[in-house]
């Protein structure tokens, strides 16, 4: 940050040709920059404070880590961190379990992140689209749909039921607990339904208040002219039927079967809405981990440190130019090794990996 300016160039953000795609990326990396810094940093000087001398790393889109110097100068890099790492987790702890072909289901509060893992790899896109900007970085294939258990239930202007994308967030959150919260949520319909406990969560630890979701949903219902259950479950089956569509985008547009893969259900509501989802979708397999809601903190443990250099180079591919490839390739690595050296990464535990994306 020269002057104290934070500075993003697209030269070195998304050195690859595509205008636009190139500028939406550039810029959206600059909006995130001077906010991951001074996070970052106040991060770090607080572990160190605590006496942690180990160093410290920030989660990717693709599923790996990076340096926190390099997130900090390139935040765009860290846009899906979160459900990253839980499709990471996902996919190592179905292949010990002896299942390479599963849909990842990472239900939370707000969202519900899904994606494919197919012979025990997840996809990685070059290019995707993020809350409608254009993003050319490498990621894994995860598609998001405003759907969770804080998704707040609407009535729209048709008269019809609508699910999310708006949300309770954490404070005040659904009606039921009691923190101010006066719409009617995802999670207030499972407590009316009393497929989630309708007095106590997180095992006891946390009162919920089952006549306030009453309540909540009960004003629906009066507004729908329906009865208090029925917009109970309307509402449980308007978010699962979002999440059937996003399940969709990934597999059937893509031309995989979603019955010939197990559900990997993970995340603060995922396995609660699993078996819903399962049965819509023709799944016969669930998969249901021992601590759902730590799996993208339990992936941190299962990632590398991972970079990727890039550069585009408009050619005919033909023998004429194998050259000119090897010499791009040759600068990248170079680019690489360095890389290394600023990480210090030994020898031994150093791995290149060359990708063409041609047309």
């Amino acid at each position: 940050m020269p002057g104290g300016v934070f500075v993003a160039l697209s030269s070195e953000v998304a050195p690859e040709f595509r205008e636009f795609e190139r500028l939406s990326t550039t810029v959206v990396n600059a909006f995130p920059g001077p906010l991951m810094q001074r996070f970052a940093m106040r991060l770090k000087e607080r572990l160190q404070q605590a006496g942690l001398r180990a160093p410290l790393h920030i989660t990717q889109s693709n599923g790996d880590v990076i340096g926190v110097e390099t997130a900090v100068r390139f935040p765009v890099r860290t846009l899906l961190s979160g459900p990253s790492t839980g499709v990471t987790a996902a996919q190592e702890i179905a292949r010990i379990a002896g299942f390479e072909d599963i849909i990842t289901l990472d239900a939370g509060g707000t969202s519900s992140d899904v994606a494919l893992t197919n012979k025990g790899r997840c996809a990685r896109s070059l290019e995707a689209e993020v809350h409608g900007y254009p993003i050319r970085f490498p990621m894994l294939d995860i598609h998001t749909v405003g759907a969770g258990g804080g998704s707040i239930a609407t009535v729209d202007r048709g008269g019809l039921l609508k699910v999310g994308p708006e949300s309770a967030g954490a404070d005040p959150g659904p009606a039921c607990y009691g923190k101010g919260g006066t719409a009617a949520t995802v999670t207030d319909a499972n407590i009316v339904l009393q497929t989630l406990n309708p007095k106590t969560v997180l095992g006891g630890r946390m009162p919920v208040y089952r006549y306030l979701a009453l309540s909540a949903v009960g004003e629906l219902a009066v507004e729908l002219g329906l009865d208090l259950y029925e917009v109970a479950q309307g509402i449980v089956s308007v978010a699962t039927a979002s999440m059937a569509r996003a399940i969709r985008v990934i597999s059937v547009q893509r031309g995989h079967d979603p019955r010939k893969y197990g559900l990997m259900a993970f995340g603060g509501s995922g396995p609660l809405h699993a078996a819903r989802l399962a049965r819509e979708l023709d799944m016969a397999l669930i998969l249901v981990p021992p601590a759902p809601g730590a799996l993208c903190a339990l992936g941190l443990l299962m990632t590398d440190l991972v970079a990727d250099f890039s550069r585009s180079r408009i050619m005919p591919l033909s023998k004429d130019q194998l050259d000119n490839i090897g010499q791009i390739l040759d600068a990248l690595e170079n680019r690489a090794r360095q890389w290394f050296e600023r990480e210090a990464i030994p020898s031994p535990d150093r791995q290149l990996r060359r990708i063409a994306d041609l047309r």
